[in-house]
């Protein structure tokens, strides 16, 4: 059987992880008797790292923007089903398509890219299968990593596109949980990642380790760190670089730093943070070149111990019995890592940043503790191995049969869990107990009657890479029902939402403070129920925070989203965006005094300002955001952090409804709640203090108004006296040019008549 096998590989920036569950699919397809076509973005690169006898053939590439791919692959589909579509007659999916006619099958190789961060990925396979299925191929996906986070419009592209497959690969309990919810019963397998036992695959001929790198690293303590893994602007690499001084005077093995992903010949991405890591590092370290993903892959399974932020590090350790210990910069990495290590029995042995970056030791320690108890994981591990091989090689022979006969048998269709293995705790995390039971930052999101903004803003908030969160919902006596259902469809913020419904609504700062009374977090955000953050948005906010611990709270540059909504409220449409307030950098009260400088999703602030100034005031219907920010601001100014919006404001102009902004809604309320606000702090003032000298200032101030009214009025006319001069020089400027031009004309008549009785001499033969 001719089998075509799709997975990220041929990519500018090399990725051992995906090239290794490539060659690992590869090779259990070919040893068991079919033919493989591998589906690539470079076929030239594909063909020099996997043999030059394999066949291969390009891959469309899907957009970045969520709209854009969305938008591709319904164009993809109108073509299958032989409507009216947009895409050319050289689009790529022409030539996948032609490809795909060749072959008796379709498999999708295995990989962390099915969730909403990676949708273009995720998009480009759901594309295949289409593809596939309109030629009536079967399709099997192998181990899957699914979510953490997935917005409702992927929720359903990839049940749609999964639903239609033979089986589907789970590599995680979390996973395996979160398709079970989603598909049809029998369709998904727990099995392990594919590359989990790439020792049995062939090395190429010619494939050997880096020319400057050593042969082996065996006996060393191999590391592999992704740019951006160890907090915002890598703060926390000094506690890494002290750790792994620490491990290494106590262990004597040498640092080998083995890049996961690079672009061939440069030093980039992985290789970067590598070289800033050896040049940190008091002991001997190599900062190695990217590899080849069967020698990479090679270096873990024969290091003493592995510390790893990426996953597949800590997938080669553990076919190599080598003791691991991964830090999750996020969830989305923490369901990776545990997955990959807890399939092994291994529990513990996954650190969160968040403790890292809290707990100045934490990394020593565990380090130490692992080296120190590494012969015990080492033979956990190793006494796994038997069970674990045997099930891989049975779901690769399911997988063989499935795209031979079109079918998964009956037998095959029960094995949808891993055999049982003796589970080892991490040393050092049995005795651990510096994680933070209660989560870092309460997001508190306001809603009433618009379901589709609430699912966005829970997909929003389930998109953050920072992971130590919880929200509370505050349905504002709206629709129980209706937000009960979104909050139970939401993916990737499980367990982690609680509902309070208002039977009654009091306003919106009185939801703001009902939520407040139910968090727990030491840090709190009002995320209103149409409003968005980049997913850096909460990691960047609390390293300020962490960062400045006198700074009470932070706000991000944000941009003002307009939007429409179309197909009644289900679909809400870009029209255009621009930043607010593009040149502060710090909210002072004097900024506030004009008008409110940081709306309530740019800001992040710490709980116990509450306790300094008070909750927000529940007797104002709008504008309680700017009174409570005029508040704030008394304690200090409140830092915009610099780049990019990372908070986003969506507006809707022509709505008047439920979908309106009360900005716009409600706009003669905010001028008359403004007034009286301002009219009700300066009347306290002078009760206060008096109006004397109010009176001065105000006089003061008019004064200056009349006078700066007279300058204003002083130009006016000197404007206005030089437009008149303007004008009549310009009229002059016209006489003289036609005049100019009269006299022009009657000078070349005369030469042209004296040109002629000369007998057609030139201007100046009589000269001769």
């Amino acid at each position: 059987m001719r089998v075509a096998v799709l997975g990220d590989v041929g990519q500018l920036v090399y990725h051992v992880g995906d090239e290794a569950m490539v060659h690992a699919l590869n090779h259990a397809l070919t040893s068991r008797g079919h033919t493989t076509v591998i589906l690539t973005r470079d076929e030239a690169d594909t063909r020099a790292r996997f043999g030059g006898d394999v066949a291969t053939a390009p891959t469309p590439v899907f957009p970045w923007a969520p709209a854009e791919r969305e938008a591709y692959l319904a164009s993809i589909q109108n073509l299958l089903a032989g409507r009216e579509h947009d895409l050319t007659d050289d689009d790529p999916v022409h030539a996948l398509r032609a490809t795909l006619r060749t072959c008796d099958a379709l498999v999708v190789a295995g990989g962390g890219n099915m969730n909403s961060r990676y949708g273009w990925l995720m998009y480009e396979r759901m594309a295949a299968l289409a593809i596939a299925r309109s030629l009536d191929l079967p399709t099997l996906v192998t181990g899957q990593t699914v979510g953490p986070a997935l917005t409702r419009p992927d929720v359903r592209t990839l049940v749609d596109g999964l639903s239609g497959t033979l089986a589907v690969g789970a590599r995680e309990d979390a996973t395996q949980r979160l398709l079970e919810r989603l598909l049809p019963d029998g369709l998904v397998h727990r099995v392990l990642d594919d590359a989990a036992f790439l020792g049995d695959v062939p090395v190429p001929t010619g494939v050997a380790p880096s020319p400057s790198a050593p042969e082996s690293s065996a006996g060393a303590v191999v590391v592999t760190i992704a740019h951006g893994s160890l907090g915002v602007d890598d703060a926390a690499l000094p506690r890494l670089v002290r750790a792994l001084d620490d491990l290494a005077e106590r262990s004597g093995a040498p640092i080998h730093l083995v890049p996961h992903m690079a672009v061939p010949g440069t030093r980039h991405v992985d290789i970067e943070i590598h070289d800033r890591i050896a040049a940190a590092l008091a002991a001997p370290a190599v900062s190695l070149d990217v590899e080849h993903a069967l020698v990479a892959a090679r270096r873990a399974r024969e290091a003493a111990i592995v510390v790893t932020t990426r996953y597949h590090p800590a997938v080669f350790a553990a076919e190599g019995g080598v003791p691991a210990l991964a830090i999750a910069a996020d969830d989305y990495s923490r369901v990776r890592l545990a997955g990959a290590l807890g399939s092994w029995g291994l529990d513990g042995a996954v650190l969160p940043l968040a403790d890292v970056e809290v707990v100045p030791d934490l990394l020593s320690r565990r380090l130490l503790a692992l080296w120190e108890g590494r012969d015990r994981v080492a033979g956990a591990l190793a006494a796994a191995a038997p069970a674990l091989a045997a099930h891989a090689s049975a779901f690769w022979d399911t997988a063989s049969d499935a795209v031979a006969t079109g079918r998964i048998s009956g037998d095959a269709r029960t094995s949808s869990h891993l055999p049982e293995v003796a589970r080892v705790v991490a040393p050092g995390a049995e005795v651990d107990v510096t994680s933070p039971s209660t989560p870092v930052v309460s997001v508190v999101v306001r809603t009433k009657d618009r379901p589709t903004m609430l699912a966005r803003a829970l997909d929003d908030i389930a998109g953050q890479t920072f992971s130590s969160l919880e929200v509370v919902v505050v349905n504002d006596a709206g629709d129980a029902a209706e937000v009960d259902a979104v909050v139970a469809q939401v993916v990737g913020l499980e367990d982690r939402v609680r509902v309070l419904h208002r039977i009654v609504s009091t306003g919106m700062e009185a939801a703001s403070n009902a939520g407040v009374e139910l968090a727990r977090g030491e840090m709190l955000a009002i995320h209103d129920d149409d409003d968005t953050w980049d997913p850096a948005f909460l990691a960047r906010s609390v390293a300020h925070l962490r960062h400045h611990p006198t700074d009470r709270a932070v706000a991000a540059r944000t941009a003002i989203v307009w939007e429409r909504s179309v197909d009644g409220v289900e679909r809400l449409v870009e029209e255009g965006r621009e930043i607010f307030e593009p040149h502060v950098r710090l909210v002072t009260v004097l900024d506030l005094m004009r008008y409110n400088r940081m709306v309530p999703i740019s800001l992040l602030l710490r709980r116990s300002v509450l306790e300094e100034i008070g909750k927000f005031d529940e007797s104002l219907s709008v504008v309680g955001d700017w009174e409570f920010n005029l508040r704030l601001a008394t304690l200090g100014p409140v830092t915009v952090m610099p780049g990019e919006p990372l908070a986003f404001w969506h507006q809707r102009r022509a709505a008047t409804d439920e979908l309106g902004n009360s900005v716009i809604v409600d706009a003669d309320a905010h001028l008359d709640v403004d007034l009286r606000l301002r009219d009700e702090r300066l009347r306290r003032h002078v009760a206060e203090r008096g109006d004397g000298d109010l009176m001065y200032l105000t006089r003061f101030m008019h004064e200056r108004h009349e006078e700066l009214a007279g300058h204003v009025l002083a130009v006016e006319q000197r404007i206005v006296d030089l437009e008149n001069r303007l004008g009549r020089a310009l009229e002059a400027i016209g006489h003289e040019t036609r005049e100019a031009g009269v006299v022009g004309l009657a000078r070349r008549k005369y030469w042209a008549a004296r040109h002629r009785l000369r007998g057609g001499r030139g201007k100046g033969a009589d000269l001769d």
